[in-house]
């Protein structure tokens, strides 16, 4: 049985075709400003099947997921989520010329703290 056939929880399974996709950052959180942390334009012929974001951070603060200019994922992190898991189920796929951004604000009244942040999914050439 292929992946593509193969269903998970009522949804098929992501695409594994392609190699390994995998943006990070690790570095400082800014209070009270929003910081672009990942941002990536995919090249010309080629696809990129967004599966997981991971957030670790030791303070308050609210990261949001841009394809262009269009939200397509948000969540918190806090001192009960130092390790956020946001998932696509099973993908989100995004085109060619698209500008994928994870942008990170922490509120105004925490310290400036470590944060690491890894984009994962696959790349599929066209």
């Amino acid at each position: 049985m292929s992946n593509a056939t193969q269903t998970f929880r009522g949804k098929a399974s992501p695409d594994l075709s392609g190699i390994e996709f995998l943006k990070k950052f690790i570095g400082t959180t800014t209070p009270g400003s929003e910081v672009t942390i990942i941002s990536y334009t995919v090249p010309a012929n080629t696809q990129v099947n967004l599966l997981q974001l991971n957030i670790t951070c030791n303070t308050s603060g609210v990261f949001k997921v841009f394809l262009d200019s269009d939200q397509v994922g948000s969540g918190r992190t806090g001192a009960a989520a130092k390790n956020v898991l946001f998932t696509w189920p099973p993908f989100k796929k995004v085109d060619a010329a698209v500008v994928v951004a994870v942008k990170y604000e922490s509120e105004a009244h925490t310290p400036a703290t470590e944060i690491e942040a890894y984009l994962q999914g696959r790349e599929i050439a066209l």
